[in-house]
């Protein structure tokens, strides 16, 4: 992941404007906010170049810029290297955020992160049509995640991040960050078939046909 400062026309004022929107100057937060924009922007189109869920460009840079005047009295920048890494760390969280409320929403992106603790999920050819009788199940469990958890599948499963990368958002290594992982994935896996086996109701009967072929496909390789 990159994690270069945009660069701007008013990057050398940078700290001057900074200085006086923090005293208070109207004039200069609207110059900071205009010069902030863009690099938000197009940090955050890098960041999603190839994702599923692109559309949160403007809703993330839209919510970044609102914390920054919120949080500009608290922020300790001085230069403009330090103000953009402050900023920068802000798009972050955002996006990680709306990343997090979109996720139900996109039940099937995350499915692979519980299927991949079955091993017979690896094998299937067509898991799409397989897996669409989980999917009321997988969201129900995805649910009762942490924020944490969440943002370790979303980052690996939602973001494709490398392993690197993913060690770099949440602090830890890559070794680390991979048998965090793969442990949650057999946890997940786990509740999965009690979930299923426990279900009742429309769509029960198909959700256990579901699971029980991505089973055997396991026990066939």
């Amino acid at each position: 992941m990159r994690h270069d400062r945009p660069s701007s026309d008013h990057a050398a004022s940078v700290p001057e404007l900074l200085a006086a929107a923090r005293a208070g100057d109207a004039g200069a937060l609207d110059e900071l906010l205009a010069a902030t924009l863009p690099g938000v922007s197009a940090f955050l189109r890098r960041r999603y170049a190839h994702n599923t869920l692109r559309d949160l460009y403007d809703d993330a840079t839209l919510e970044t810029l609102i914390r920054v005047v919120r949080h500009l009295p608290q922020c300790r920048a001085v230069t403009a290297g330090e103000y953009w890494g402050w900023v920068l760390s802000i798009a972050r969280h955002e996006a990680l955020r709306l990343l997090r409320d979109t996720y139900f929403r996109h039940v099937s992106l995350l499915a692979p992160a519980i299927l991949d603790g079955l091993p017979g999920a690896r094998h299937v050819e067509d898991v799409k049509s397989m897996v669409e009788p989980l999917l009321a199940v997988l969201a129900t469990l995805l649910a009762r995640l942490d924020d944490q958890r969440q943002d370790l599948l979303g980052l690996r499963y939602v973001e494709q991040l490398s392993w690197d990368e993913v060690a770099r958002e949440i602090g830890t290594t890559p070794a680390a960050a991979k048998r965090r992982c793969q442990r949650l994935q057999h946890r997940l896996a786990r509740e999965l078939r009690e979930a299923v086996c426990a279900a009742r109701g429309p769509g029960a009967e198909a959700a256990r046909a579901a699971l029980t072929a991505l089973e055997k496909c396991s026990t066939t390789q």
